[in-house]
């Protein structure tokens, strides 16, 4: 859309005759595009905000839903940790097998094998730093 210089003049004059002289900037124009700007990025921010505040809780959820499922297929082939010492290695060894089995990513092993943990083998654990227990 090129315009001739007769419209181009033509136009001018109109804008001169209205009182607006196009080739004055108004600061005030340019305020209220700054103001403008800055609307849109506080709303581009709070949108941003909402957004991963979304992801996160659906990542929480998600993790939940997850160790549950892991949960509830592992009440259905593990026992409590014997009390005889000398059965606590095979049933390590079985333990194990039935993550390799139900393939448990291995962050989430240590809070699902705490509840069939003896009361004492608990106590010992709870007193462990969390990254060593598996928590953080």
């Amino acid at each position: 859309m090129a315009w001739s210089r007769e419209e181009l003049m033509t136009k001018y004059a109109e804008l001169l005759v209205q009182g607006v002289d196009p080739a004055v900037v108004r600061p005030v124009d340019l305020e209220l595009q700054r103001l403008d700007l800055e609307r849109d990025k506080l709303k581009h921010d709070a949108d941003f905000k909402s957004a991963e505040l979304d992801f996160k809780d659906r990542t929480q959820n998600k993790e939940a839903k997850v160790l549950k499922r892991y949960g509830d297929a592992l009440a259905q082939v593990m026992s409590h940790q014997p009390d005889e010492v000398t059965d606590l290695p095979s049933y390590f060894r079985g333990v194990e097998e039935q993550f390799e089995k139900i393939k448990i990513p291995l962050k989430y092993q240590a809070r699902l094998i705490f509840r069939y943990l003896s009361p004492r083998a608990r106590t010992l654990c709870s007193r462990l730093e969390p990254e060593t227990r598996g928590l953080s």
